[in-house]
């Protein structure tokens, strides 16, 4: 029977996940962690788990059969997250989810809530925002959006509190804005800390490769790690059955050695439950808006959405065919690349480009009844479609769906 697993991953040490290979010294004197830890760190880290818990390390056809290969997850398995998190009491939980591209800054300097993107329209003032992701795609042009009347607005970078994100799904009509609930850089619950690090020299003797106790000559270099606070950690959830002599239980307990220099992640069961969330994951901000015949919504993504053609992400979108759609525009920061090299193939992967977390994309939906356009909204609603089939169950391509912008308007 397949079971949900709710996931807390709690980093007992700093932490520091980069790209795959060794550390540049001498080269590159400062390296940055990645944030959140990617998808494949997580999904690593749940496999490398429950082996251990097993007690299952070879041969590889075993780990195979049970965990499935480096590319491709066993029947039924799927994740969503990571996603940053902390304790607010020992009950509460309140996870932090990346910040829509749709929310600009407010128009008054003493506002507070922020501004919600539309689409521009002949006559307004088009420098409102000007996104790259916005420019013409195989011959399909899009409309920009933005904030008529307030010049080169950029979209609201970093996290904001699942509260935070149902006032904006909800077009500013359900919750509160909480400006203390929104962080440019990382969440507050998160520092950076920096850690020296010194390459050792290596000597090929008969033993193999030895690395020795000299420090090789201009090898110094530093890392930015993430540490996070006492009640705080990362969240996830992972949807399997397990074979024997796999267990959950390997989810709820022990640490695990993860990311470069080995940084201690302490795996436990969560204590609390973020209601915030499992209204967004619900999608209850979709039962009581409106969804007018057109109705434009926008779809957000929580984690890396494949980088398509205008026609591609369409496809990907179009969960039910007896509802019209059209995508009329996308408000996206740079795009992310994710490469590496498999030491399983002795091959480098090639580097691709990815929409990062917080893209968001206004579509278009016509045609049947009220109740199917709200049905096709809910059963996009938090699902994993954005990304190309082999990547969905690992978590990519997760998106939230808005209420129609028509019935949020453009407060500030």
């Amino acid at each position: 029977m397949t079971s949900t697993h709710n996931i807390f991953l709690r980093p007992v040490t700093s932490i520091y996940f980069g790209r795959p290979g060794a550390l540049p010294a001498g080269e590159v004197h400062v390296g940055v962690s990645w944030f959140p830890p990617p998808i494949s760190a997580f999904q690593g880290m749940i496999r490398t788990k429950l082996l251990q818990y097993a007690g299952v390390f070879n041969p590889r056809k075993e780990v195979e059969a049970l965990v499935g290969t480096t590319d491709e997850l066993p029947e039924g398995w799927s994740l969503k997250g990571p996603f940053p998190a902390h304790y607010q009491t020992k009950r509460q939980l309140q996870i932090w989810l990346p910040t829509p591209s749709f929310l600009l800054p407010p128009l008054q300097e003493d506002a507070v809530k922020p501004v919600f993107a539309r689409p521009m329209t002949s006559g307004e003032d088009w420098q409102g925002l000007i996104d790259q992701a916005a420019l013409s795609q195989n011959g399909s042009p899009l409309t920009l959006s933005g904030a008529p009347g307030e010049a080169k607005a950029k979209p609201i970078d970093g996290w904001v509190s699942s509260r935070n994100l149902f006032w904006a799904v909800s077009g500013g009509k359900e919750a509160s804005w909480r400006h203390q609930e929104c962080s440019k850089g990382l969440p507050p619950f998160v520092k950076w800390e920096t850690r020296p690090g010194l390459a050792r020299e290596k000597n090929r003797g008969k033993a193999g490769l030895e690395i020795t106790g000299r420090a090789q000559e201009g090898m110094l270099y530093f890392l930015k790690c993430l540490r996070f606070s006492h009640s705080s950690g990362l969240v996830g959830w992972f949807k399997a059955v397990l074979p024997t002599p796999l267990s959950p239980e390997a989810l709820n307990q022990g640490p695990i050695l993860a990311g470069k220099k080995g940084g201690v992640i302490a795996f436990e069961k969560p204590k609390g439950r973020d209601r915030w969330w499992e209204r967004l994951e619900a999608g209850e901000h979709l039962t009581r808006c409106p969804i007018p015949d057109p109705a434009l919504v926008w779809i957000i993504l929580l984690s890396p959405g494949c980088w398509r053609s205008l026609e591609e992400l369409k496809k990907m979108l179009s969960v039910r065919q007896d509802i019209g759609i059209s995508i009329r525009s996308i408000l996206s920061r740079p795009p992310i690349f994710f490469g590496g090299f498999s030491m399983l193939e002795k091959r480098q992967r090639p580097a691709l480009p990815w929409y990062p977390p917080g893209t968001s994309i206004l579509v278009e939906l016509k045609g049947k009844s009220e109740i199917e356009r709200r049905e096709y909204l809910m059963e996009l609603n938090n699902r994993a479609v954005l990304a190309d089939a082999g990547h969905r169950p690992f978590g990519y391509g997760h998106v939230l769906t808005t209420c129609p912008i028509e019935y949020g308007g453009n407060n500030g």
